[in-house]
C-alpha cells in the first residue's frame, strides 16, 4: 500500500486580517489538535522551523520573517496556495530565541479567549448555554486616541488643546465646552460596548462636571458620568431632560490620574445595564431604558467641562464586543447558571462553565477572523470504535501509559475568597495515596469558593484527579491514510472507500478502539489530542484516560456543588452593636464585609426613642437615601444595596439630636 505523505502549509495574517506569508515558507511544521474534555485543558500548538541563514532561500525569506510578530493570527492548510479548508488556526505566542533556534511557536486559537478577562467580581447568569455564547464575544479596539498627535477625529469647540500628550480644556471659562469623536456608531455596535479612559480632577474645583456623556435623539437624552471633589456620580438623563433618575457619588483619588471602564450591555431591545468602574474597582451598576427613538442616533459621547479648573484625559478608548469564534453546534439545555467571576479570562470561565455541565467543546478553523467555529455539548466527535481498531503492533505503535508527577498531590490546600478567612478554605487529604507517595502539599486557588464546605467539596474531587499524578495514553499511527478504505479481511479497520464526513483523517474528539496486550487495554477510546507534522505520514495520539469520565462522579460534584452554594447564599452575615449616644456627639461603628456581596439590610432601632438620629456610611450622610427623611425618629429598616456591597472596612456614624441608646445590626447576602 502506498504511504501518504501529508505536506502542511502556513499563512499568517495581521490582526486586522490582512496576509503577512501565504504561505509562510518553513523548514518544517508541526501543529497538535485537541479536544476539551472535563479534566484536560490544552489550547492545541504549533511550531515552525525557519529556514537557516545558511540556506539559499533565506535571503528571499528574510523579509517574510522580519515580519513575524506576537499575535498574529496563524493557518494551516494541504494546499500550497492556501486554499480550501483550514485545518488548524491560532496565534504566534513566540518569536525566534537566537540565530541557534529558528522557530516560531503558537496556540491554538482559544489563545485569543485566554488573554481577555472579565470583570472584577463580575456575574454571569442565565441560560448556560447562551452564557457560553457569550463568552466568545470579546472587546476589540474601533476607536482609540492618546492624544499624541491632533484633534482631528474630534469635534468641539476651540476650548479643547493637547498639550504634552494630554487632552485639556484649553480654559476655565466656566462654560460647557463639548467634545466628541467624529465617527458616531448605532445601537447595534453600542449595545456591548466599552469606553475607558484616564482622567485626572482637581480638588480645587468644586462643580460637578460630566467626563462621559452619550447622548442620542435631541440630545436632551444621555447617559451621564460626572465627577466632582465628592466623587464620582452617574445620571441617566430622562425623555424631557428632566433631573436624573440616579446620581451617587463614589470617592476617587483626587489630584491624581485615575482610570474609568464603562461597561454597556444589551438586557434585551430596549434594556440596558451599565458597569462602571474606577481604577479596577466596580462601583455601580445600573440598569436603563430607552425608547424606540432612541437607538438611532448614539454617538461616542463627549468629554464635557462644566466650568471650574480644566480636566484632563488621556488613552481613551472604545471598544466593541467582537466575536473571537463563532457559534457553531450547541447542545440546547434549559439548565442555568449564576456564577461570578473575578478578574478571570474568558477560556477560563469557559472552562468553569463546560466542566459544571460535564460537557465538550472543540473548535472548527476557518479561514479568517472571527470565523472559526465552536462546537459545545455532552459528547462530541464520530465514533469509530464499532469499525476501526488501533491495534497494537499493527497499526498503532509506541503505545505508552505516560505519568507525570507535576501535579501530583496528596494534600491540597483548597483557598478561597480569602486565604487569611477560614470560612472559605479548606484542606484535602488522600490518604490511601499517601502510603505510596508519602505527603505530597499542593495549592488550588478558586475566588469562587465563599464557604468551607464548597472549598471541601471542590478539594476533594480535584484531589481525586492528581492524587495519581497525571495519566493518559498515547501511540503513533505510522500511516493515518491506510485506515481509511482498507478491506474487512485484514480483521482491524473497515470503512470502506468512501471518505468519512468530507475527510480522510479523525480529528480530536473522536472514538477508536484502542487494544493493546502491554497495557491491558481493550476498550472505546477517546482521542483528545492529534499532532501531524508536514512530511511525516505518521500521527501521534493522545487519548483520554481519566476514570472520573465515566462515572458519575462528575455530576455528583456539581450537585453537592450547587446544593452548598445555595444553603450558603440564604445565609446572612449579621452583626450587632448597641451604641448610648450621649448629647450630640456621633459614634461609629467598625465593620468587616467579606465576600461578593449582592445586598445589605441596615436596622435601627431603640427601646426609648429620644430625639433623631443620621446614619452616615463611610463619612457620608445617607440616611435619606436609606430611610427617606433626613432623620430617624422611630425604629426603621433599610434594603442598600449600594454603599455597602464592596467587601472591606466600612463605618456607620450615628449622629443624634440627644442621649439614646440605639440597637443597630447590619445584614449581607452574598451574590448567589
Amino acid at each position: 500500500m502506498t504511504t501518504n505523505v501529508p505536506v502542511f502549509y502556513l499563512k499568517v495574517l495581521n490582526l486586522n486580517d490582512t496576509v503577512v506569508a501565504a504561505p509562510l515558507e518553513v523548514a518544517g511544521l508541526e501543529f497538535s489538535e485537541t479536544a476539551f474534555v472535563p479534566g484536560q485543558i490544552s489550547l492545541g500548538s504549533f511550531r515552525a522551523t525557519l529556514r537557516d541563514i545558511r540556506d539559499p532561500l533565506y535571503d528571499r525569506l528574510r523579509d517574510d520573517y522580519h515580519s513575524l510578530n506576537y499575535e498574529m493570527r496563524c493557518e494551516i492548510y494541504a494546499d500550497r496556495e492556501c486554499k480550501g479548508s483550514v485545518i488548524w488556526s491560532g496565534v504566534l505566542t513566540e518569536l525566534p530565541s537566537s540565530l541557534d533556534r529558528l522557530e516560531v511557536v503558537g496556540e491554538g486559537i482559544l489563545h485569543r479567549l485566554n488573554t481577555r478577562k472579565l470583570r472584577r467580581y463580575q456575574t454571569i447568569s442565565g441560560n448556560v448555554a447562551t452564557s457560553m455564547q457569550t463568552l466568545l464575544k470579546t472587546y476589540d479596539i474601533t476607536f482609540k486616541d492618546d492624544f499624541s498627535g491632533t484633534l482631528s477625529n474630534w469635534t468641539g469647540p476651540a476650548g479643547w488643546t493637547i498639550s504634552n500628550g494630554i487632552l485639556q480644556q484649553a480654559t476655565a471659562d466656566g462654560t460647557s465646552q463639548r467634545i466628541h469623536t467624529n465617527t458616531t456608531w448605532g445601537i447595534a455596535t453600542w449595545k456591548n460596548s466599552r469606553v475607558s479612559f484616564d482622567f485626572r480632577f482637581s480638588s480645587d474645583a468644586t462643580t460637578k462636571q460630566d467626563i462621559l456623556y452619550l447622548s442620542w435623539a435631541d440630545e436632551l437624552r444621555g447617559f451621564h458620568i460626572s465627577s466632582s471633589q465628592y466623587g464620582m456620580g452617574v445620571s441617566v438623563v430622562t425623555t424631557d431632560g428632566a433631573t436624573p433618575d440616579i446620581a451617587r457619588d463614589y470617592p476617587f483619588i483626587l489630584d491624581s490620574w485615575n482610570h474609568l471602564d464603562a461597561y454597556f450591555t444589551s438586557v434585551d431591545a430596549s434594556n440596558y445595564k451599565v458597569n462602571l468602574t474606577i481604577n479596577g474597582v466596580e462601583v455601580l451598576e445600573i440598569n436603563y431604558t430607552t425608547s424606540a427613538s432612541d437607538t438611532s442616533s448614539w454617538f461616542l459621547g463627549s468629554v464635557i467641562q462644566a466650568g471650574g479648573n480644566p480636566m484632563y484625559f488621556d488613552n481613551f478608548i472604545f471598544a466593541p464586543a467582537t466575536s473571537q469564534l463563532t457559534v457553531g453546534t450547541f447542545d440546547s439545555t434549559s439548565s442555568t447558571v449564576t456564577e461570578t467571576f473575578n478578574n478571570d479570562t474568558n477560556l477560563t470561565a469557559l472552562n468553569w462553565l463546560t466542566e459544571y455541565m460535564d460537557w465538550e467543546y472543540r473548535v472548527n478553523p476557518a479561514a479568517g477572523k472571527g470565523n472559526d467555529t465552536l462546537d459545545m455539548g455532552a459528547s462530541l466527535g464520530t465514533d469509530f470504535s464499532t469499525f476501526l481498531t488501533l491495534e497494537e503492533g499493527k497499526n498503532i505503535v509506541e503505545l505508552s501509559r505516560d505519568r507525570m508527577s507535576n501535579d501530583l498531590a496528596t494534600s491540597l490546600y483548597v483557598y478561597g475568597q480569602a486565604q487569611d478567612d477560614v470560612t472559605s478554605n479548606f484542606i484535602s487529604n488522600d490518604l490511601s495515596a499517601m502510603d505510596t507517595y508519602g505527603i505530597i502539599e499542593k495549592d488550588y486557588s478558586d475566588p469562587r469558593v465563599v464557604d468551607v464546605a464548597i472549598a471541601k467539596t471542590l478539594g476533594d474531587n480535584r484531589l481525586s484527579i492528581v492524587s495519581a499524578g497525571n495519566v493518559s495514553i498515547s501511540g503513533k499511527v505510522l500511516d493515518e491514510s491506510a485506515l481509511f478504505g482498507q478491506l474487512p479481511v485484514i480483521g482491524y479497520a473497515t470503512i470502506g472507500d468512501a471518505v468519512i464526513g468530507g475527510r480522510n483523517h479523525f480529528r480530536a474528539g473522536d472514538y477508536v478502539w484502542l487494544k493493546s496486550p502491554t497495557l491491558n487495554i481493550n476498550k472505546r477510546a477517546r482521542i483528545v489530542q492529534i499532532t501531524r507534522r508536514s512530511g511525516d505520514p505518521s500521527i501521534q495520539l493522545t487519548f483520554d484516560y481519566f476514570p472520573r469520565r465515566n462515572t458519575g462522579q462528575l455530576q455528583w460534584v456539581h450537585g453537592m456543588y450547587e446544593m452548598q452554594r445555595r444553603s450558603f447564599i440564604q445565609r446572612m452575615n449579621t452583626q450587632n452593636v448597641r451604641l448610648a449616644l450621649s448629647g450630640t456627639t456621633a459614634q461609629s461603628w467598625y465593620v468587616y464585609l467579606r465576600g461578593q456581596i449582592a445586598s445589605v439590610y441596615l436596622d435601627i432601632r431603640s427601646a426609648s426613642w429620644a430625639g433623631a438620629v443620621t446614619v452616615g456610611i463611610d463619612g457620608v450622610d445617607r440616611t435619606s437615601a436609606l430611610f427617606g427623611a433626613a432623620t430617624i425618629t422611630a425604629d426603621a429598616h433599610a434594603n442598600d444595596t449600594t454603599y455597602l456591597t464592596l467587601s472591606g472596612n466600612h463605618f456607620i456614624t450615628l449622629t443624634p439630636t440627644q442621649t439614646v441608646t440605639i440597637d443597630m445590626s447590619i445584614s449581607a447576602k452574598v451574590l448567589s
